[in-house]
């Protein structure tokens, strides 16, 4: 972890080689000749990686699996860890449906004889990418559009080094009425639901959280028919003073380095002891661990010590990153002038390892630009109902106001030159069977 002065914060996330990219493009083209043919070989390929002699996937690509197989995982939970999923679906519940019950509709009468009518549409069906399997990412996107009225939702899941979907998985999936799960991830799940394959149907709006790779994917597929709404690399910036635990700050960023290896830790403070111990308690954590992913995390990990919290709040104003987790001594006089991050996490006992499996909001964030040096939080809304909806609208004219608008309208088609869409409106006015 490096220390330095005043700035300025760079992005720390890993950054993708242009050969890394062509092989990225190479996996989403395969998927889109190969279908699952293409999947059955990474599923294949990946159990020969891990030493493994089982065969994982048939030629035609790996078994989807339904609403059966789930609830036989969700049978056998544990109590613990039963209590602890309904308590996290309880939460991102109720956060999505007081966001739907936000989101109005309308009818609108601007003139005599005009209703303008906006209504909530949901798309037809949605994908969720669960990247190194984290349950909370599945919740946020299975639960999101279950209650945004969405028929049909795929998830797609990295399995385990058995070929197998951890079952808390599958459990997760039954808790949260999803219709299919994919037993297939990273760049190859995110094709698969994107372009479609014979196992499974492509979706309209795919959402998720994944690393470098899943990123540099998403900008392969972008354009195509299904919306994605894919976040990459994440990110955690920590803006704290001298009143913060050094040992909560090195635990909050070592949780961002382990949770997200491709992604950015990074200290904002006024406090250079705060800075130079929470870097020991890092350098300590990594003696003896290598080259674990984790540990490269962290060494692209930077802390800046400012001269003010006004300074801070300037750098993360214009880092804007994911995650912003405030620990100062008043931050009440601070939250008002923080934005452009996708959440942000207020005092001591709000660590984003809580916030984000557990509060109900906060997981999918935006994001992907990291890996390409941009601030991610900036240019988008985090996930939430409205994401899996379209607002769209109906326009009824009655025949009594259609002489007083029509003129109107033909005059406007007029002064654009366009005789035609004059003409069309002023059929509507001649009595029906008089020649033009």
């Amino acid at each position: 972890m490096k220390i330095l002065r005043d700035g300025p914060l760079k992005a720390g996330a890993r950054r993708m080689s242009a050969r890394q990219r062509q092989e990225v493009a190479a996996r989403c083209a395969a998927v889109r000749r190969r279908g699952d043919r293409a999947l059955a070989a990474r599923v294949s390929g990946s159990a020969r990686v891990a030493g493994r002699s089982a065969r994982v996937a048939g030629r035609k690509g790996p078994r989807v699996i339904g609403r059966q197989g789930m609830r036989a995982a969700f049978g056998q939970l544990a109590p613990r860890a039963r209590a602890g999923l309904e308590l996290a679906c309880r939460h991102f519940g109720a956060v999505a449906r007081r966001e739907l019950a936000a989101l109005k509709e309308f009818d609108l009468k601007p003139t005599p004889g005009l209703t303008v009518f906006e209504r909530l549409v949901p798309v037809e069906s949605a994908g969720v990418l669960v990247g190194s399997g984290r349950v909370s990412t599945l919740l946020a996107g299975a639960i999101g559009a279950a209650v945004a009225g969405v028929a049909r939702r795929v998830v797609a899941v990295e399995p385990e080094e058995s070929g197998a979907v951890a079952p808390h998985l599958l459990a997760a999936a039954y808790m949260t009425d999803v219709t299919e799960l994919l037993p297939v991830g990273s760049v190859e799940g995110l094709a698969a639901m994107a372009l479609g394959t014979g196992s499974v149907a492509a979706v309209t709006c795919l959402v998720g959280q994944g690393g470098a790779e899943v990123a540099a994917a998403v900008d392969e597929l972008r354009g195509g028919a299904c919306r994605l709404l894919v976040a990459g690399p994440g990110e955690l910036l920590v803006l704290a003073d001298h009143t913060a635990a050094p040992e909560f700050v090195a635990a909050d960023l070592l949780d961002q380095a382990t949770a997200d290896p491709d992604g950015s830790c990074a200290l904002v403070t006024t406090s250079e002891l705060l800075a130079e111990a929470v870097r020991e308690r890092l350098r300590l954590w990594r003696r003896g661990r290598g080259s674990c992913p984790a540990a490269a995390a962290l060494r692209r990990a930077q802390a800046v010590v400012v001269r003010s919290l006004s300074a801070a709040v300037a750098l993360a104003n214009a880092r804007a990153p994911q995650r912003l987790s405030l620990l100062v001594k008043r931050p009440d006089e601070l939250v008002g002038r923080l934005r452009g991050y996708g959440t942000l996490l207020v005092g001591p006992h709000t660590p984003a390892a809580l916030a984000t499996r557990v509060t109900g909001a906060g997981v999918l964030l935006p994001g992907g630009a990291p890996a390409l040096g941009a601030a991610p939080g900036r240019a988008a809304s985090p996930l939430s109902v409205s994401t899996y909806l379209r607002r769209v609208t109906v326009q009824q004219v009655d025949p009594s106001a259609y002489l007083r608008l029509g003129r109107a309208a033909a005059t406007l088609a007029e002064l654009d030159g366009l005789e035609e869409a004059s003409e069309a409106i002023s059929e509507r006015i001649r009595p029906s069977g008089t020649e033009r």
